[in-house]
């Protein structure tokens, strides 16, 4: 089971969170966001989700057989767990970064995980594609919560206001490999 959700987790590359956000409609073969794309009913702005919610909406999402807003909700997850991860800088953070898909992807079938995949490749596979998923996450903005899910201890961000953009500039980049 650990070699499957390693392989599904390597060969997409990047998968990120959400299922909430901003349903996705297809038209000619590319994303156009307007419609609300919760699979749980939640209306919050996609700035406000923490991922694991977000990994919640995939997994609710993909029990609807939504594998495309599974797939985007994978996407913010990850996104936002790699932001946040980076701005606390904790060995705790990071793990958790890397183990919240582990935790969530062992909740799918093989084949809901197999579909989630290639709806992830369908998202991910082209510079087109991708160039837009990454215009519609940037669109969405750096994350706007306290990432309480990352910490052990209370603490105050404020000190990390400075680096905010930044720093989600980088998650676009580096986690979703936006140019």
């Amino acid at each position: 089971m650990r070699a499957v959700l390693t392989g599904l987790i390597l060969g997409s590359a990047v998968i990120v969170s959400g299922c909430q956000m901003d349903k996705f409609t297809e038209n000619r073969g590319r994303l156009v966001t307007g419609v609300t794309w919760s699979c749980s009913g939640s209306a919050a702005p996609e700035g406000e989700i923490m991922p694991p919610q977000w990994y919640d909406n995939m997994i609710q999402c993909a029990s609807q057989n939504n594998f495309k807003a599974a797939a985007m909700s994978y996407l913010f997850a990850g996104t936002y767990s790699w932001y946040d991860a980076r701005m606390l800088d904790t060995h705790y953070a990071r793990n958790l970064h890397s183990a919240l898909p582990e935790r969530s992807l062992v909740k799918l079938t093989y084949a809901q995980q197999t579909k989630l995949r290639s709806a992830l490749g369908d998202l991910m596979g082209s510079n087109d594609s991708k160039q837009e998923i990454c215009r519609v996450i940037a669109k969405a903005g750096s994350p706007r919560y306290q990432p309480d899910y990352m910490m052990k201890n209370s603490i105050s961000l404020t000190r990390l206001g400075a680096d905010k953009e930044a720093r989600f500039s980088e998650a676009l980049r580096n986690y979703l490999h936006c140019t």
